[in-house]
């Protein structure tokens, strides 16, 4: 009898719950692409939920932890810990991420005392719209780019570089819909009266008054 091998059948909230963990032990980090190659009913809606739920209790992470996965994803603490050991050799070695600040996967925003902190030492805070974005490593903010790329801001922690290495990525993403960017400020101050302009004209800016432009 069907009923004897399955037993009784889950409300549908605790069967999603059920999913969600098996989800989450099964494949580390969990995308809408986990379950492609799973049987039966599962609905990315309701998990979506549900891992929703698990985050703001603290028993889930989301971000952008695994370069190549597309989309939101989630991931058990201790599993974003493994991924960012893994990470933690020489810099440079894992390829930098540039997220829209509207991105489902983005998680930064709205500013929190125990949050990254800009090279200012003021906590990371911006508008989520489509002219601002993020430029991470391994899932952490390294710089924040605002109005289209007038404004730059580096975070605490961030060497010489990193920055440069944000950039670049940067550039390397803006170069497939934009011909032309000009910074204007760099922390706050005047691209032209900070210690920016070598780290910019490394990477092809040229003095543009008010500012730096960049073209390709």
């Amino acid at each position: 009898h069907r009923f004897g091998v399955l037993g009784k059948a889950l409300p549908p909230a605790e069967q999603v719950a059920v999913q969600a963990r098996q989800l989450l032990a099964r494949h580390g980090v969990v995308t809408h692409a986990s379950l492609d190659d799973e049987f039966g009913a599962w609905s990315w809606p309701l998990l979506y939920a549900e891992l929703q739920r698990l985050e703001m209790r603290g028993e889930v992470r989301r971000g952008f932890f695994v370069q190549g996965l597309a989309g939101v994803q989630f991931a058990l603490p201790e599993v974003v810990e493994q991924l960012r050991g893994l990470g933690s050799g020489a810099e440079g070695e894992e390829p930098l991420v540039v997220l829209n600040a509207c991105d489902p996967a983005n998680l930064y925003g709205a500013a929190r005392e125990d949050g990254p902190q800009t090279a200012a030492g003021e906590a990371l805070a911006f508008a989520r719209i489509p002219s601002t974005a993020l430029v991470l490593d391994r899932g952490l903010p390294v710089l924040l780019v605002e109005d289209g790329g007038a404004r730059l801001t580096t975070m605490a922690g961030a060497g010489d570089n990193l920055q440069r290495r944000a950039v670049e990525a940067w550039l390397a993403h803006t170069a497939t819909f934009e011909h032309r960017v000009q910074v204007t400020v760099w922390n706050g101050t005047p691209i032209l009266q900070s210690g920016a302009q070598p780290l910019l004209e490394a990477a092809g800016f040229h003095r543009d008054y008010p500012g730096m432009s960049w073209e390709r």
